[in-house]
């Protein structure tokens, strides 16, 4: 099916007329682009975090395909990915692969990525030549693929499986940046844990066994009647018991909070939480902002969610919290 009559300029830097024009009609037809609310939703991703907040919009479905191309095409990553190429890997990765949209947004990406578009097979598992392929840390974003490839977008986890996504992410660039470090390795069996319960609740598998992805174990082995100590004080042995104190700073700062700069604003964050979000939920957005959940004050979903807003504020991390909720409830206004 084609949407020819959608009018498309004949070349772009970059992009020949025929590519444009397929570019053009699959992303009319495959993508979020009847709203400007459903095209934003999908910079949620991490990888397109650096445009979230200049995402075009236009009057016609058509006119925003046009302007997002026109946007996009020639604005680059830092490390040098163009992001018209990440939007449309994104979208292929929200799509179930069982979807005809799949495959035309995963030979599109690898056309806008110049062959370097990692591809997943029909059955969401990777090629056996592809899957050794990159550094130790590729298997992690098989899977994540993988994952989100079952799932679909109409899960009511997929959400979640979001979120969990962003935190890898920034964990794999940050070790593949400036090397592996005990606190990352730490994240990361966190992260793999949560992976690991999502996929078993939700595909009767585990996350490390996706796709053929062979994801090593984080932490490594101790000899026999050793004791591992890792993170916070967790500690991990053969049938040892032992008592650690942690460093009072593992704590969060103090409940009482001085007045928060808009009243207003964390109310209405807080009516948010409160009414849209599950104590489970609310585990999941402190996650997402690096804050550990149980050793937040505050009982029940009402104090933990104030004693969370309250945290965000004191340390500058609000919009990542924000950033968190539209991921998890896309449908509510975080304006």
């Amino acid at each position: 099916m084609s949407m020819s009559n959608a009018k498309v300029p004949t070349s772009r830097r970059g992009l020949t007329g025929d590519l444009l024009q397929t570019l053009s009609d699959t992303l009319l037809r495959c993508g979020p682009f009847y709203s400007a609310h459903a095209l934003n939703a999908v910079f949620i991703d991490r990888r397109l975090y650096p445009w979230r907040y200049r995402v075009p919009d236009a009057d016609t479905p058509q006119s925003r395909v046009q302007a997002l191309i026109a946007y996009l095409h020639d604005q680059t990553t830092v490390d040098g990915d163009n992001a018209l190429a990440l939007f449309v890997q994104v979208l292929r990765d929200q799509t179930d692969v069982g979807d005809a949209c799949y495959r035309e947004l995963d030979q599109l990406a690898i056309a806008l990525s110049g062959g370097s578009a990692t591809s997943l097979t029909p059955s969401g598992a990777m090629p056996p030549s592809t899957v050794t392929a990159g550094d130790p840390y590729t298997p992690y974003e098989t899977a994540m693929r993988v994952l989100l490839s079952r799932l679909g977008k109409t899960h009511p986890r997929y959400n979640e499986a979001l979120i969990y996504q962003q935190r890898l992410d920034e964990n794999l660039k940050g070790t593949r940046l400036y090397g592996d470090t005990e606190t990352r390795r730490a994240e990361r069996a966190e992260i793999l844990a949560r992976l690991n319960a999502l996929s078993m609740a939700t595909l009767d598998t585990l996350f490390s066994e996706l796709g053929n992805a062979s994801i090593p174990s984080v932490a490594p082995s101790a000899p026999p009647g050793s004791i591992t100590v890792i993170g916070d004080g967790n500690v991990v042995g053969n049938n040892n018991q032992v008592s650690i104190n942690k460093p009072a700073t593992a704590n969060p700062p103090p409940a009482t909070p001085s007045g928060l700069p808009d009243r207003a604003q964390a109310l209405r964050l807080l009516t948010l939480l409160t009414q849209h979000f599950s104590l489970d939920e609310l585990n999941t957005l402190c996650f997402a902002v690096g804050v550990n959940f149980d050793e937040l004050p505050g009982a029940g979903l009402t104090g933990k969610a104030r004693e969370l807003l309250s945290y965000c504020e004191r340390h500058a991390c609000m919009p990542a919290l924000i950033n968190a909720g539209q991921t998890l409830r896309p449908e509510l206004d975080w304006s």
